[in-house]
This record gives structure tokens, sequence and C-alpha cells, in this order.
């Protein structure tokens, strides 16, 4: 679990940065806050109960503790329980790890359910999860045959919704074709250009050697 694609490097970053917001003053709030400040003594002290009561962001949160050895012993089927109670209960970023294992190739990872979460929160506008199940067309991993089209399809709703990764594939994909996806230098450089004008510096990159 602990080497993760390329794509998917920084994935618990990320998926912290997006949380939901909580409101304060509340010991979920002040657990969480404790974790991102890296007190895990007082994060566990604080979301441990909570987790036992069945509070997903709790259960997320103590599940990377565990699965990362954060202020815990690292126990990985403790941590991957815990992170598949939030994901049942529809918490994105427990599910979103879900299919993270899924990608890189964890025999132990609930594929199927998690491909299940995916497609309807996609379906729902998730941009993320559009993004993710791009990815998963792009590479034929977490259960989908792959599928260059069907990818560009997915990155194309995330692009659109505002996620500079989907930007950035896009523009990668149209460079050189994939598949029966042929190339399109004038798309390639469309999507890199969005992808820049939101901060991406490999995005930067491409477009300066393509007109070099």
């Amino acid at each position: 679990m602990h080497n993760l694609p390329k794509l998917w490097i920084g994935f618990v970053a990320f998926l912290l940065a997006i949380a939901p917001a909580i409101a304060a003053a509340d010991p979920l709030a002040d657990g969480v806050a404790a974790f991102k400040a890296k007190d895990y003594q007082q994060a566990q002290r604080l979301l441990g109960p909570l987790a036992a009561q069945g509070d997903a962001a709790a259960e997320f949160h103590l599940g990377l503790m565990q699965r990362f050895g954060l202020g815990l012993a690292e126990n990985d089927d403790s941590a991957r329980k815990l992170n598949l109670r939030a994901a049942e209960q529809g918490y994105p970023q427990a599910r979103q790890l879900v299919m993270a294992e899924c990608l890189a190739d964890d025999s132990d990872a609930d594929c199927p359910r998690a491909l299940a979460w995916l497609r309807a929160d996609a379906e729902a506008g998730n941009v993320e999860d559009q993004a993710a199940l791009g990815a998963m067309y792009l590479t034929g991993r977490g259960g989908v045959t792959r599928d260059a089209a069907e990818a560009v399809a997915w990155f194309r709703r995330a692009g659109d919704g505002g996620d500079v990764r989907a930007d950035d594939q896009l523009g990668a994909i149209y460079a050189a074709g994939l598949d029966d996806v042929p190339a399109d230098p004038a798309q390639s450089i469309a999507w890199y250009r969005r992808a820049a004008q939101l901060g991406d510096a490999e995005a930067k990159r491409a477009l300066v050697a393509a007109s070099s």
C-alpha cells in the first residue's frame, strides 16, 4: 500500500486538503486539527472514542494513523477495516483511498465496491472521482479494462470541473495520441494551457517544449 503509482504520490495529503470543513469547538474538529498539527497523541485521544462510535471522519483519520504508524503502531488490517467502515458511510476521502489501493494493485482491496462507489460519486459530479475514474481507464487498473477513449471522457468531465490533473493528463494524451484516441496538437496545447493557467508546472514545461 505504501508504494502507490506516480499519479497518487501525495494522495493522502491531497485528501486531507480537500476534506470538508468541520465545525470548530467540538472533539472531532479538535481531533482532526491535532492530526494535521501532527499531535498524534491528542488526535488518538479525541478521535479514538468517536471512531468506536462509528463517526466516519474519525475512522478515516484514525485509519491513516494506523496505516502509516503516525503515533500508533502500524496495523494495516485495522487501518483497512476503519477506512472501509468510513467508506461504507459515504465518506469521500475513505472511498478514494480504497480506490487508490485498487490502482496500486493491492490484492486485499475491495475493488468491486470501490468501483461502484467511485462511479456513483463521479456520475454525481465529484471531480476528484471523475479524475480517478479516468486514471483507472487510462491504466486498466482497479477492475476496469484499459480504454483510452473512456479515460478521455472522464478526464474531460473532471477538467471541465476544474481538476488540473485531468487537464494535464488530456494534454499528454492528445500530444502523442493513445490507442484509439488520435494525436491532436491543438487540443493538447489547449488543455496544457488551461492547466498552466491553474499553476501546473508540468503543463508550463510542456507548452515551452511545444513552442520550441
